[in-house]
């Protein structure tokens, strides 16, 4: 007679969506923030209105479930996807992020609201997304959470809502040489960086895209300057930062078009050398009030970060 084991028997496994629904679940056990800032809406307290966003992208409550699951599976926590950073311990801390973000958006007047009445016919529409990081200082601590709107530049069109993407920035080369003058000359060095500067460079192509708000409900906004994430955002920010230079006698280097200089066959000025790498400039003058002439002039169009 066959001997009959007392092992327990073991449970049915989960569905997916059950499994995923409980780590959803502890996770927002886990998350316990009650006072959410004022301008953040429901999208963040209800898992329920992430799946009904969802459903409006044109997926289903199952999908979004195994997005979950997906995107939880080996991430780096300093850089969460969307869903992630809504549902884990830290999402108080994002939410705050993400009203300062749209609060920056709003200071540059980057966008305005449209209807989709509004939008002509056979447009093409980008979509956006959220992008999220962990700053960190050195020792490892946490900074700040960051993130950014940011448009999904792989689904414009060449020709239609973008034409040129090419940014200049200094060769390696040329930054090294300008070290040695400057160690050479006992001048002075500085380097500064701008804030939000592709928020400040204006558009040349009528780009509209769609957003979905913190209540989860979609929006439709023109661009009026470039967002992080489009193709053409370098070259326009490139081209902005160009014409501020140019307005305190500052020209590009024939040898080098991301160094800008003053510097003439008759100078009769003190002479400065500027080199831009995206958003960050480094400054040589002979002295510091020279540079800080440089960057009276250069803060009048943007904003710096010294």
């Amino acid at each position: 007679m066959e001997q009959i084991s007392d092992t327990p028997i073991a449970e049915a496994p989960k569905t997916p969506s059950q499994s995923i629904t409980s780590e959803v679940q502890a996770s927002k056990k886990k998350c316990g923030k009650k006072n959410w800032p004022a301008e953040v809406g429901t999208r963040d307290k209800s898992f329920r209105t992430l799946v009904s966003s969802w459903k409006k992208a044109g997926g289903t409550a199952e999908e979004s479930l195994f997005s979950v699951k997906i995107s939880a599976v080996g991430t780096d926590p300093d850089y969460p996807t969307d869903i992630q950073a809504r549902l884990s311990q830290q999402a108080y801390e994002w939410a705050k992020a993400r009203v300062a973000e749209q609060a920056q958006l709003e200071k540059y007047q980057v966008f305005t609201k449209v209807e989709k009445s509004d939008i002509p016919e056979d447009t093409k529409i980008v979509d956006t997304k959220w992008v999220y990081l962990v700053k960190r200082r050195a020792d490892s601590s946490i900074e700040k959470y960051k993130t950014r709107k940011v448009g999904r530049g792989f689904t414009q069109e060449a020709g239609i809502n973008y034409d040129e993407i090419y940014a200049q920035m200094i060769r390696l080369e040329t930054l090294k040489i300008l070290l040695v003058i400057a160690l050479h000359r006992d001048w002075a060095v500085r380097q500064w960086d701008v804030v939000a500067a592709y928020l400040q460079a204006l558009l040349q192509h009528d780009v509209y895209i769609t957003d979905i708000n913190e209540d989860g409900e979609t929006e439709y906004w023109k661009l009026n300057k470039a967002l992080y994430g489009l193709k053409q955002a370098g070259h326009e920010w490139f081209k902005t930062l160009s014409q501020i230079l140019s307005t305190f006698g500052m020209h590009q280097c024939i040898s080098d078009e991301g160094t800008y200089t003053n510097i003439t066959i008759q100078p009769t000025k003190a002479p400065i050398i500027i080199s831009t790498h995206v958003d960050d400039l480094i400054g040589i003058a002979p002295t510091e009030k020279d540079l800080d002439n440089a960057e009276k002039a250069i803060e009048q169009r943007v904003e710096l970060d010294k």
